[in-house]
């Protein structure tokens, strides 16, 4: 398995945080946390925050700090596909290479070309 890939043990995993599950009390896991979350939510002050609210929140964080993307991926658990496809917006050089490529470009800006009103076709 490669990092990113779900199933993968992440860092969490190798620095021994979790032992079988996102979620764990006392070493077990928590199969349900819809009440401790809307609490957790309630005591911070927080409305229409959802557990996939802060997992997208994280994602977007650690790719706007520039962490690379494989590294996300494996932590958050998604696949690095899935990532480029639904997060890259947030990655700081996300179109860096073409927008260097169009900052580079020499010789004048081309024209910008209007069309006479009277050339318009209006209605049908």
């Amino acid at each position: 398995m490669t990092p990113g890939t779900p199933g993968t043990p992440g860092v969490a995993h190798r620095m021994g945080l979790m032992k079988t599950a996102v979620v764990e009390w006392n070493g077990e896991p928590v199969k349900r946390i819809k009440k401790s979350f809307a609490a957790a939510c309630k005591i911070a002050g927080l409305e229409g925050v959802t557990p996939h609210t802060l997992r997208h929140t994280a994602t977007t964080w650690l790719l706007q700090r520039d962490v690379p993307q494989e590294e996300v991926a494996g932590f958050i658990g998604l696949t690095r596909d899935m990532l480029e496809r639904v997060y890259a917006h947030h990655s700081p050089d996300h179109q860096g290479r073409a927008v260097t490529a169009l900052s580079i470009c020499r010789g004048p800006a081309p024209a910008i070309v209007s069309i006479p009103r009277k050339l318009v076709l209006r209605g049908r």
